[in-house]
């Protein structure tokens, strides 16, 4: 059969067109792990807790675990750009995912795509190829008071080393936390002298954690940046109760990072709904917090929404609009 020439120069450029499109794709250059490493400002692990897309981009926020190159803030999420296209190299985000992230820093934000090396890691891939994490988020760290060398044992080397660490500076602990014996906020020769008394002269133990990996409510005064002996722990939130209770409805949410007592309490946002209405625990524990709604409120969105807990009110909002704290929580959807 005979192709007329205008028949046959559409099929060309139809054909043609089939096989240019995967050229505007994008295309990395393979680069090993040590090579990503080097290039990148910034590498950590972490999980996704939110992903928006505003204009021509997309921002996560990443809820960092552990640092193996250079530095994140302690009191907010690290927020990580991409491009929203895969042919323009974008990484796709997802809300839930936990990976490692490799990322160069720029103003007021931190970028990644496709070709940096993030997802491709696990933390335990990192840790094999790059080393032990050279930082652990603070509110995950768990550590053993009085093993201030961060040997897995206290011991009289512990005391040693807290007294180097005060009047020398010869040592630093990667835990300051597991140097204050007495667990009072601060790191004094008494703490010394004491951790001394227990190990030789049948004195009290330490205060907790003690005995076994545990963790510290309160390290505002103290951090503890790394203990190698305990590995961090893992986080959990979920929903506890969802109930009526007269004309109204209560929420109670469970995290094991406390809820952190300020000027208000944290919000909680179910669809387009929120409010102030919290209180904590019947046990005065901040680990949970009940919240309270009117019962037509919790009607009108059919029981079924996403929950979410943090100080700045994303129900009235554009989420990149507000600065995200640490402690923005997804709970999960809940039912009555």
């Amino acid at each position: 059969m005979r192709i007329e020439p205008p028949v046959a120069l559409l099929l060309f450029l139809t054909v043609n067109a089939s096989f240019t499109s995967p050229l505007q794709a994008c295309r990395c250059v393979p680069r090993t792990p040590e090579e990503d490493f080097s290039a990148a400002d910034a590498v950590f692990s972490g999980k996704v807790v939110a992903v928006i897309r505003p204009d021509s981009e997309v921002h996560a926020f990443v809820d960092w675990l552990e640092i193996w190159k250079g530095e994140l803030p302690v009191g907010t999420l690290a927020r990580v750009v991409t491009a929203d296209s895969s042919a323009a190299c974008g990484f796709p985000f997802k809300e839930g995912e936990e990976l490692v992230v490799f990322a160069r820093a720029s103003p007021g934000r931190l970028e990644t795509d496709s070709c940096t090396g993030t997802g491709r890691l696990t933390r335990a891939d990192a840790t094999a190829i790059f080393g032990p994490p050279a930082a652990v988020h603070p509110l995950y760290v768990e550590f053993q008071r009085g093993d201030v060398n961060a040997d897995g044992e206290v011991d009289v080397s512990d005391p040693i080393a807290s007294l180097l660490s005060q009047f020398l500076g010869t040592l630093h602990p990667p835990c300051a936390e597991a140097l204050d014996f007495d667990d009072n906020g601060e790191v004094e020769l008494t703490d010394a002298i004491a951790e001394l008394i227990y190990l030789f002269g049948g004195g009290p133990p330490p205060a907790g954690p003690f005995g076994g990996c545990g963790k510290e409510r309160d390290l505002t005064s103290l951090d503890c940046a790394l203990y190698p002996p305990c590995p961090p722990a893992p986080e959990r939130h979920e929903i506890v109760r969802v109930e009526r209770v007269g004309e109204e409805v209560e929420v109670e949410v469970f995290s094991t990072r406390p809820f952190q007592p300020r000027a208000l309490f944290p919000i909680l946002c179910i669809g387009a709904a929120s409010t102030f209405q919290s209180r904590p625990g019947e046990d005065g524990s901040f680990n949970t917090l009940i919240f309270t709604f009117p019962r037509e409120t919790f009607d009108a969105i059919d029981g079924s929404q996403l929950v979410t807990v943090q100080h700045w009110d994303p129900c009235l909002g554009d989420l990149d609009q507000q600065r995200l704290y640490w402690d923005l929580w997804v709970f999960g959807r809940i039912e009555l």
